[in-house]
């Protein structure tokens, strides 16, 4: 058992005096249920004291009346009010353990871990228990507790997702992503566990973020608009130079002189379609346009009829062709 609840235990057998104990208390959880059972304690002895006056009123009022003898013949009186002194005490235990049983109950549930899975064709977005939010992308997933109750406010990440953190300088918030894991405090990033590289890829919207391999022997500090990856052999960062780098969560897609073969690999990561130039010429063509949460056939739809082109789709891909 704990010293601090054993000092407890002692406590409410009346051998020792737990006044003072909770301060030695590091962990909130057992701090919490010392108050708990220790002011159950102190309701005992109120109660047991009320009982006391109760029953004084009682004996009174019963000799008062001739219904039971006077003061000096009262071991009969003494002995009811001896067990229903005991009946008190058990009754109370029985509240206590029963509701024991309930808050035990209520901080192993709290304690449970949720896992929020994105599927094939699906993007999904959680709220955390401290109003942080995550937006998963297509076939990824996130695991973390129904109550952030340590000094950290830990999740594990596996694929892809995007980050808007609730500050909190008193609770880092660290996000374990492949061989990789990500501190924060309050800020907004995006979260890759394995590029096209096989690394841990981070970018940074808001804020700043510290990304270190799993045993803290590299470390990458990043600031805003700035890429970081950790491989398993070597790290290093850069600016970011993609303005599409975070479509895949907003859906707008901005274009200025950029060649379709670009806008069909970006439209492969935020639609998740596949489209095939059939005359290669086409990959060459410029685009200049915004695409603000348009659909895939309509998107395709623009792209045909500013560069004179025709579409068919064939097992969900998309082949675009000279006229």
């Amino acid at each position: 058992m704990d010293s601090s609840l054993e000092r407890l235990v002692k406590s409410l057998s009346g051998s020792h005096n737990a006044a003072g104990e909770a301060e030695n208390i590091t962990n909130p959880a057992d701090r919490d249920l010392f108050y708990y059972f220790n002011n159950m304690n102190d309701f005992n002895t109120e109660k047991t004291e009320a009982v006391d006056q109760a029953w004084d009123k009682l004996r009174t009022r019963l000799e008062k009346d001739d219904l039971i003898p006077a003061e000096g013949k009262i071991m009969p009186v003494r002995f009811f009010r001896s067990v229903f002194k005991i009946a008190a005490v058990f009754a109370l235990l029985i509240s206590l353990s029963v509701t024991a049983y309930f808050i035990t109950n209520r901080w192993l549930s709290d304690g449970s871990m949720i896992t929020a899975s994105a599927g094939e064709n699906e993007k999904i977005m959680v709220e955390l228990p401290d109003g942080s939010r995550v937006h998963i992308n297509r076939n990824s997933e996130i695991e973390y507790p129904s109550r952030f109750r340590s000094e950290l406010r830990e999740v594990s990440i596996n694929g892809e997702a995007f980050f808007d953190v609730v500050p909190n300088r008193d609770k880092p918030f660290v996000v374990e992503a492949g061989n990789a894991r990500i501190r924060v405090t309050g800020t907004s990033f995006n979260v890759l566990t394995s590029n096209e590289n096989n690394e841990v890829e981070v970018m940074v919207k808001s804020g700043q973020v510290i990304l270190t391999d799993k045993n803290g022997g590299q470390e990458v500090v990043l600031d805003p608009d700035l890429i970081g990856t950790m491989g398993a052999n070597e790290h290093y960062r850069y600016r970011n130079s993609d303005p599409n780098y975070l479509s895949w969560s907003t859906e707008i897609l901005t274009y200025e002189g950029t060649p379709l073969e670009k806008t069909f690999s970006d439209l492969k990561r935020v639609h998740n379609i596949e489209v095939v130039a059939v005359d290669k010429s086409i990959l060459d063509k410029r685009i200049s346009t915004t695409f603000d949460r348009q659909s895939p056939q309509t998107i395709i739809s623009i792209i045909c009829t500013t560069f004179n082109l025709e579409s068919e789709i064939s097992n969900s891909i998309y082949y675009l062709s000279e006229k």
